[in-house]
């Protein structure tokens, strides 16, 4: 196979430090086996690279430096979308002389020189020839012969010319995508929370982080940052979640139809969008404008220089470690465990297996997916040289003197303490018929699916390189308590409207959703809230704190008493709907309630519960105090 050392280190950078939709085909090529797998991964993953450059082209193109219209077009794209037809857009960018944020960094697709010493731009050259043979040899080149293959990969050396184009490129492929998953003003302050689509894990981690203006216009769309300038590269791009992988993904543009785009991921799988996107491609390429937006970081930093730093730091890890996982520290008895309840595995090889489902089939890893992965299924030593603490605490509070009527403390991976924590919680909830086998239940009793969500969003969410303090599960007579390190990454309010952000631990997130753990990112607090709407309990409490950064979920075991048709609703002179009668209910905690509360104990949107609540003060049922409600004190007289 022809792929010479040097060759094979620089896909290897590639699959680390590219945008995502090229670091994912590089690092395929880079796993190439034989010749044809080399001939058919080095084609595929020149068309990807011809459609990524395609999307920054139409976004750089419509940020153009023109004060009006300037009756400048692309050619239209309509019906299925072909390798040849995206690098036409980007000829046709590059070959334009008017200013646009990326001009500069597509001089690899122009000409150099005069006359005879005109000489045609290297990327240009490279992907036009690989273009031309994958269209003379076809598109299944997997299935070649051998002979046939070799001849080709050694006639044609594509890998290598390939990666020429990859060299000349590199300016434009070390400006990060990214996507902004949600950001939100608090205490005056704006916060964003970032991922870096950088890297040929499907699986970016979320970061928090400030910024100095109000923000992107756009959440979850990806851009690429272009030094201070931020360019949407929606619709050709999409970061969007797909059903039949259970994740978010990020989408690339394959087909433009009578109802709208068509995408595809890069595993593949065709996902249709309807509405908007297909009008707004139409409008982008037709001239319309559509310019460069400018966010900074605190202290006026860039995009662009922090994902340098973080560059940086790759790329001296990589010379440091393989990226190979250590299968030496994990534990056997999980990874059988794991492995027995994936699906069928017809090699019978367990490494094989869990490499194919759980990380696609990628066998060289960041530093932070490698610990992920050593958290997940590590020995107990390693687990506990890795976050310098325990993994969970369980307990049941005692009488009298007797502090703890039973507590257990586990340092195990997670998968073993899941397995620990569950036996408890059956035991002390009384949950019947219920094991960490049949944990991928998603109906059952309150009591089943909270502990299940709960204990899976604990896991999933926590900070595991905060050592103050291990995760805490506490079950007394009237409430639960889950506590762990590591803040909500949304704001309480989105957290009870059912708002869905990435895991702070994705490839932990991705472990347990494979064997049916959980669901898609996000969904399990809607799945707790309306659990406990069913059993008219009292609503769950969420406190997050980014100041201590911890967050807790509190359940609280007692119903909710309706004071309202029993006691006041022939008393007080009022009509109330449903709700309303809910929050005056509600309200007879002593503790109040918050809106967010409201939110989570009816399922109504933060807007409507803040105007019932309006409504119940002003016909004076509730008083406020310090932003939380409590019944009017001569309701609760009546009450009592």
């Amino acid at each position: 196979m022809a792929k010479n050392t040097d060759t094979q280190a620089k896909l290897r950078r590639g699959a680390a430090v590219y945008p995502q939709p090229v670091a994912m085909a590089v690092g395929r090529l880079a796993r190439a086996r034989n010749d044809a797998e080399c001939a058919d991964g080095c084609l595929k993953a020149a068309e990807v690279l011809a459609r990524y450059l395609a999307g920054i082209c139409v976004s750089s193109f419509a940020a153009r430096e023109s004060a009006c219209s300037d009756g400048r077009a692309l050619a239209p794209l309509a019906g299925d979308l072909s390798f040849g037809r995206f690098l036409q857009v980007v000829q046709q960018v590059s070959a334009m002389d008017v200013e646009h944020p990326c001009r500069s960094l597509l001089a690899p697709f122009r000409s150099k020189g005069k006359g005879a010493q005109r000489t045609s731009g290297i990327a240009d050259v490279v992907l036009v020839s690989l273009l031309n043979l994958r269209n003379e040899i076809g598109h299944d080149l997997v299935g070649l012969g051998a002979a046939r293959a070799t001849a080709i990969v050694q006639e044609h050396r594509p890998v290598e010319r390939f990666v020429e184009a990859l060299d000349a490129l590199e300016g434009l492929l070390s400006c990060p995508l990214f996507v902004i998953d949600q950001q939100r003003l608090e205490r005056r302050r704006v916060w964003a929370v970032r991922m870096w689509l950088m890297g040929d894990s499907p699986d970016p981690d979320p970061e928090e982080v400030e910024v100095e203006n109000l923000g992107v216009e756009e959440t979850r769309v990806p851009y690429v940052a272009i030094d201070e300038r931020l360019l949407r590269l929606d619709p050709v791009l999409a970061w969007a979640v797909v059903p039949a992988r259970q994740r978010y993904s990020i989408l690339v543009v394959d087909g433009v139809t009578e109802k709208g785009l068509r995408y595809q991921t890069l595993d593949p799988v065709e996902v249709e969008r309807n509405g908007a996107s297909a009008s707004s491609l139409a409008e982008l390429v037709a001239g319309q404008l559509r310019p460069a937006e400018r966010v900074l970081l605190t202290q006026g930093r860039k995009l662009s220089s922090a994902w340098r730093e973080r560059k940086g730091r790759l790329e001296d890890a990589l010379q440091r470690i393989d990226g190979t996982l250590p299968w030496e520290d994990f534990d056997a008895t999980t990874l059988q465990w794991y492995a027995s309840r994936l699906p069928s595995n017809g090699s019978g090889n367990m490494q094989a297996h869990i490499t194919e489902l759980l990380f696609d089939g990628r066998r060289s890893f960041s530093v932070e997916e490698i610990r992920q992965i050593q958290i997940l299924f590590g020995t107990e030593g390693v687990v506990r040289r890795l976050i310098g603490r325990g993994v969970l605490d369980l307990r049941v509070p005692g009488e009298g003197d007797q502090r703890w009527a039973e507590r257990v403390e586990t340092s195990s991976n997670i998968l073993a303490s899941l397995r620990v924590a569950v036996d408890f919680l059956i035991r002390h909830l009384h949950i019947e018929g219920s094991s960490v086998d049949k944990l991928s239940e998603t109906t059952g009793s309150a009591d089943y699916l909270a502990m299940r969500e709960a204990l899976v969003n604990l896991f999933i969410h926590q900070d595991y390189g905060d050592a103050r303090a291990a995760a805490q599960v506490e079950i007394g007579r009237q409430r639960a308590t889950f506590f762990n390190m590591g803040h909500s990454l949304l704001a309480a309010e989105q957290l009870v409207e059912g708002g869905k952000s990435q895991a702070r631990n994705p490839l932990i997130a991705r472990a347990l959703r494979l064997i049916g753990f959980a669901e898609l990112a996000g969904s399990g607090i809607s799945a707790l809230q309306r659990a406990w709407r069913q059993s008219n309990r009292r609503p769950p409490r969420f406190e997050t704190s980014r100041e201590n950064n911890a967050f807790t979920v509190q359940l609280d075991w007692r119903e909710l008493v309706n004071a309202y048709d029993e006691f006041w609703k022939s008393r007080i002179g009022a009509r109330l709907t449903p709700d309303q009668a809910t929050i005056l209910n509600m309200a007879l905690d002593p503790a109040g309630i918050t809106p967010v509360a409201v939110v989570s104990g009816t399922g109504l949107t933060l807007n409507d519960a803040q105007a019932a609540i309006r409504v119940l003060v002003g016909q004076v049922l509730l008083t406020e105090r310090e932003g939380t409600y409590f019944i009017a004190d001569h309701l609760r007289e009546i009450a009592t």
